[in-house]
């Protein structure tokens, strides 16, 4: 009796030990998704006096394929932030509507509107997690809007 005692707790100690082992590498992995999805902040095209579309790119290591659960670690928010002055941590700027997604990668291009012409922006593209972990910017590019009814710049 004591030998299947000893046994049980063997049994007991080891499926304890993994739990605590896969527990602790599910923070890893997710930890190391935050860090390691990229970001791509692409030249801004269709720039006019008072619009401009912004572009940029993901790739996100924990996206799902065709018929994969989705989840909030292989769910990511992708969005621009611009501003007349440098980004940063002091200076966010404004923020773009954040769109949701679960694939591995895409370039969702996003127009903003209300610019002042003839002014340089300053605009980058930003991911996170779903649940606001990880956010991961792409480098800051800029773009100058045209004055008033001059053609669109190339970009």
């Amino acid at each position: 009796m004591f030998a299947l005692n000893v046994t049980h707790n063997k049994f007991l100690m080891t499926s304890l030990g993994i739990a605590v082992f896969l527990f602790a590498i599910s923070g890893f992995f997710k930890n190391a998704f935050a860090t390691h999805q990229t970001v791509t902040t692409n030249a801004a095209t269709n720039i006019i006096a008072t619009s401009a579309t912004l572009n940029g790119s993901f790739l996100n290591p924990s996206g799902v394929s065709l018929g994969s659960p989705v989840t909030a670690e292989n769910v990511i928010f992708f969005w621009y932030q611009y501003s007349t002055s440098p980004l940063g941590p002091t200076n966010p700027g404004t923020a773009t509507p954040e769109l949701g997604f679960f694939i591995t990668t895409a370039s969702p291009p996003q127009i903003v509107t209300g610019l002042v012409p003839n002014t340089t922006y300053f605009f980058r593209a930003a991911a996170k997690h779903f649940d606001g972990s990880g956010t991961v910017f792409g480098a800051t590019l800029t773009f100058t809007t045209p004055s008033a009814g001059s053609p669109p710049v190339a970009g």
